[in-house]
C-alpha cells in the first residue's frame, strides 16, 4: 500500500464517529488492528453487559466476551448489513453467553465446589438479574422485524429517526414495530413467569444496557484476530463459525497449550494487506446456531418471500403512454404520468386527441378508480411531505427566458365526491436555471441538483452538486465539484457515483463519493466479465456489440453502462461490459451473489429495488453472446428475448420470471410490485404481492 493511502486511512481513523461499516471495511481490507480495536471499544460495553447478564459469572462472561469478537474477526468479510453491526454483536453475545452458561453448569456439576472460593455473580443487582436475563433470551428469540427496533432504540439508545434510517423504513413504521415488538416481548416474558408491563421494558433495558469493560479485557479482545485462543473460548464459537475453521483454531490452541501460552499475541505489520484468513473464499455464508441464518446477515427471519406471488388487482388505465411512475412515502398512493384522452372543450370532436395527464391511484383500489387526475405538461417529481399532494416542475432549458419552477398541489375535494389537483398551493421559482435533477431530503425541505460548467462549444467540463431550499428556490450552498463524468446520484442525493472508465467493456471499478464530505468512500471492484467477444470478432463501434452496423439483434442496438440505486442508497445494481449485471453494497463495496439464471447480454429497461433492498425487479432484453457463426449469417443469430424477473438480492435466488417487458416499481414499505405494461391502446396496471403467507400452525 502506498504511504499516501496509509496516511489517508490513519487520518480517517482519527476522526471521531467514523461509521461502523467504514471501520469494519478497514479491518477486512487491510487487517487494520486500530480499526478492530475501535469496534471493540465502541460496542464492548453493550456486549460485556449482555455477556454478564446471560452467562451469570464473571469468568464465563469474560470468555464469552472474547468469543464474540473472535466470531466477528472471522466473519467480518461476510457481514452484509454492517450499519447494524451493534445489533448483530448483541445477537451473537446472547447465543455465546448462553453457551458459556450451559458449559459452566455442566462443568461445575462435575467439579468439587470449594465453599470459600465461589465464582462471584456478575451485576446487575439481584432484583434485576433474573428479569434482564429472561429479557435477553426472549428478545433474541423475536423475529428481527421486531427485535431490531428494540435493540436499536431501547438497548443501544439510538434515536427513532436514526433507527428508521438504519433499517431503511419510515419513522412511523419503526414506531409501530417498536410498540408491537414490546407487546410481544412482554407476552413472551409472562409465559416465563416474569410480569413486566410494556411501558417498563424500555426502562429496564436502559438500566442494564451498558457496563464498563475492564481495560485488560478490552486489550485481549482487541488483539484477538492475531492471538491464539484457549480451547474454552474456541468451543463457545461452535455454530457461529464453520467446522473447518474451528478445526484449524483447535490445532492452534493445542499448539499454544503445549508451550504453556494462553494468549500468544502476535504483532501485526502496519497496514498489512488482508490475509487469506479474513477473505471470503466463497459466496456462501456460514449458518448461525439452530440452523437458522444470521438475522443481520441474510435477514431471512425478517421477511419471507414467495415464488408464487399473488395478483392483488389489475386494471386498465385510459392512458396511451406512460413516462413516470412514483409511490408516496408510505406506499398508499401511486402517481402515473403519461398521455390520456384530451379533456379540453376544443378537442371533443377529435377522439384521437391526447394531452399530458397525471393519475393518482390508491393501492387498495381494485376497480381501477383513481383519486384524482391532473392535466399538466409539467414534469412529475414526487409527492409532497404530506404524502397526499403532488410536486411538479417546469424546466425550460431550451429558452433563454425559460421558466424554472416547482409547483406544489394539495388535493381538494370536488362537489361530486371526487378529488382534484388543479389548484396549486404554492409555486416556487428556482434561481438555478441550469441545474438538472432533483434529489429531495427525507423532510422534503431541501433538494440536491447538478449544475454543469460548459466551454464555448457547449461541452460539459465540470459539474457541481448544489443544495437548494425547496420552499424558496434559493441555492443554499455548493456541496462538491468534480470534473465532468457520466454520473448518478442516490435517491437522497448523498452519494455521487461513476465508472472509472465509461467506455463499454473498459470499466473495472465503480467509484462512490460522499457528497457531504466531498470525498471518495467506496470503490466497487467489478468482477471480470464472463461475456466476451472473440478476439477476431469483426467490426463494431464503441458501445455496440459487433457487426458492421454496430449492433446485434435489433439494428444498431447498443449496450451501455448503467446503474440503479435502492431507495435507501445502500445497494446498487450495475450493468457494464457486454451486459454484465452486478449487485453491490454501496457502503462496503462487497458484491452480492450473482443472478446466475440471468444469462447472456442483458439490457435492463426498468429496474426497481424493494424499500429495504431485499428484492429487485428487472425488466428488459437479453441476447445470446454473439459468435463468429452468428456474424456469418446463422439464422439462429442472437434473437432477443424480453423478460421481467424478480430476485432476492441476498441470495441471488430467482423468485419469479415472466416473458415481456414493462415498467416496474416496488412499493416502498411492502413487497408489492407494480407492473405497468401496454394493453392495446390502454395501459394495464397490476399489483403483485411477494410476501409469503405465514405458515399454518
Amino acid at each position: 500500500m502506498s504511504s499516501g493511502r496509509s496516511a489517508g486511512i490513519l487520518r480517517q481513523l482519527e476522526q471521531p464517529g467514523l461509521p461502523d461499516p467504514v471501520m469494519l471495511e478497514r479491518f477486512v481490507l487491510y487487517d487494520d488492528q486500530a480499526a478492530f480495536g475501535e469496534i471493540v471499544r465502541r460496542h464492548g460495553p453493550l456486549v460485556w453487559a449482555t455477556c454478564r447478564r446471560v452467562a451469570g459469572h464473571n469468568q464465563d462472561a469474560e470468555d464469552a466476551f472474547q468469543a464474540v469478537f473472535l466470531v466477528l474477526a472471522r466473519k467480518a468479510a461476510t457481514l452484509r448489513e454492517r450499519a447494524l453491526l451493534g445489533n448483530w454483536l448483541y445477537g451473537v453475545a446472547v447465543r455465546v453467553a448462553r453457551r458459556a452458561r450451559l458449559a459452566a453448569s455442566r462443568r461445575r456439576g462435575r467439579e468439587v465446589q470449594v465453599p470459600l472460593m465461589p465464582d462471584p455473580p456478575a451485576p446487575p443487582p439481584p432484583e434485576l438479574f433474573e428479569v434482564s436475563q429472561a429479557i435477553d433470551e426472549e428478545l433474541a428469540a423475536l423475529p428481527a422485524w421486531y427485535r431490531d427496533p428494540i435493540v436499536l432504540c431501547d438497548l443501544r439508545g439510538v434515536s427513532r429517526t436514526k433507527a428508521a434510517e438504519l433499517l431503511g423504513i419510515p419513522e412511523g413504521t419503526l414506531s409501530s414495530r417498536l410498540a408491537n415488538g414490546r407487546k410481544k416481548l412482554a407476552a413472551r416474558l409472562l409465559k416465563r413467569g416474569v410480569s413486566l408491563s410494556v411501558a417498563a421494558i424500555p426502562g429496564v433495558l436502559a438500566t442494564v444496557a451498558r457496563a464498563t469493560v475492564p481495560q485488560s479485557l478490552l486489550t485481549l479482545a482487541s488483539s484477538i484476530p492475531h492471538a491464539a485462543v484457549s480451547s474454552t473460548i474456541a468451543a463457545l464459537t461452535t455454530g457461529e463459525l464453520s467446522m473447518r475453521l474451528l478445526w484449524l483454531m483447535g490445532t492452534v490452541c493445542m499448539a499454544a497449550g503445549v508451550v504453556g501460552i494462553a494468549y500468544a499475541a502476535q504483532q501485526p505489520q502496519p497496514n498489512k494487506p488482508i490475509t487469506s484468513k479474513n477473505k471470503p473464499t466463497t459466496a456462501r455464508v456460514e449458518p448461525a446456531p439452530n440452523s437458522k441464518p444470521e438475522a443481520d446477515d441474510k435477514r431471512a427471519d425478517k421477511q419471507e418471500y414467495t415464488t408464487s406471488p399473488k395478483l392483488m388487482n389489475a386494471f386498465d388505465l385510459n392512458m396511451k403512454s406512460t413516462s413516470s411512475v412514483m409511490w408516496n412515502r408510505d406506499g398508499t398512493l401511486m402517481a402515473i404520468q403519461g398521455r390520456g384522452p384530451a379533456r379540453r372543450a376544443d378537442a371533443k370532436q377529435d377522439a384521437t386527441a391526447t394531452e399530458p395527464i397525471i393519475m393518482v391511484i390508491p393501492l387498495g383500489k381494485g376497480d381501477g378508480s383513481w383519486l384524482g387526475i391532473l392535466s399538466t405538461r409539467d414534469q412529475l417529481i414526487g409527492f409532497t411531505n404530506s404524502g397526499k399532494g403532488l410536486m411538479t416542475a417546469i424546466r425550460e432549458y431550451e429558452l433563454v427566458s425559460g421558466k424554472h419552477a416547482i409547483t406544489f398541489l394539495e388535493p381538494e375535494p370536488e362537489r361530486g365526491g371526487g378529488t382534484t389537483y388543479q389548484k396549486p398551493s404554492q409555486t416556487v421559482a428556482l434561481d438555478s436555471t441550469m441545474s438538472r435533477g432533483m434529489y429531495f431530503s427525507p423532510d422534503m425541505k431541501t433538494f440536491r441538483s447538478i449544475e454543469f460548467d460548459r466551454d464555448g462549444a457547449g461541452t460539459a467540463k465540470k459539474l457541481s452538486i448544489l443544495e437548494i431550499d425547496a420552499n424558496t428556490g434559493k441555492t443554499l450552498k455548493t456541496l462538491m465539484t468534480h470534473p465532468y463524468v457520466e454520473h448518478w446520484l442516490s435517491p437522497d442525493g448523498k452519494l455521487f457515483a461513476f465508472f472509472d472508465n465509461p467506455e463499454v467493456g473498459k470499466a473495472t471499478k465503480f467509484v462512490i463519493y460522499d457528497v457531504d464530505r466531498a470525498e471518495e468512500v467506496t470503490t466497487i471492484k467489478l468482477p471480470e466479465p464472463t461475456n466476451k467477444l472473440p478476439d477476431n470478432f469483426p467490426g463494431g463501434r464503441p458501445g455496440g456489440f459487433g457487426g458492421p452496423s454496430g449492433g446485434f439483434g435489433s439494428p444498431n442496438r447498443q449496450l451501455t453502462n448503467s446503474l440503479t440505486f435502492s431507495p435507501n442508497g445502500e445497494r446498487v445494481l450495475i450493468t457494464y461490459g457486454l451486459g454484465e449485471v452486478v449487485i453491490a453494497n454501496t457502503k462496503t463495496g462487497a458484491t452480492f451473489p450473482a443472478l446466475k439464471e440471468l444469462v447472456g447480454m442483458v439490457q435492463p429497461s426498468s429496474v426497481s429495488f424493494s424499500g429495504d433492498g431485499q428484492l429487485i425487479a428487472i425488466s428488459g432484453l437479453t441476447t445470446a453472446v454473439p459468435t463468429l457463426d452468428d456474424f456469418r449469417g446463422n439464422p439462429r443469430a442472437n434473437r432477443e428475448r424480453s423478460f421481467l424477473t424478480v430476485w432476492e438480492t441476498n441470495s441471488g435466488k430467482l423468485l419469479k420470471s415472466w416473458d415481456g417487458q414493462a415498467k416496474v416499481l416496488f412499493n416502498p414499505v411492502r413487497p408489492v410490485l407494480a407492473i405497468l405494461e401496454r394493453n392495446g391502446n390502454d395501459s394495464r396496471l397490476g399489483f403483485w404481492d411477494f410476501a409469503a403467507e405465514p405458515a399454518k400452525k
